[in-house]
């Protein structure tokens, strides 16, 4: 499962010589999910998108299509 957004972060650029403490007090608070800053930051450091690759192969096939059949169990 993925983590839920939270609803509120803190925002500044880090500096190695100060303590997470120093550091919150100067940082921007926003409210909302950190994802999409993530993403703004995360894309140019990433590369070029490209296709996922199948999640299945001839040494090992895919026993169920997604989801799975495991979250029927309980």
């Amino acid at each position: 499962m993925v983590t839920p957004p939270k609803r509120e972060y803190w925002v500044a650029e880090a500096d190695g010589c100060e303590t997470p403490e120093a550091w919150r007090t100067r940082a921007e608070h926003r409210s909302g999910t950190w994802w999409e800053d993530w993403s703004a930051w995360l894309g140019p450091q990433s590369g070029e998108r490209i296709a996922a690759r199948p999640v299945d192969s001839d040494a090992c096939p895919a026993l169920a299509d997604a989801p799975g059949t495991y979250v029927l169990e309980s």
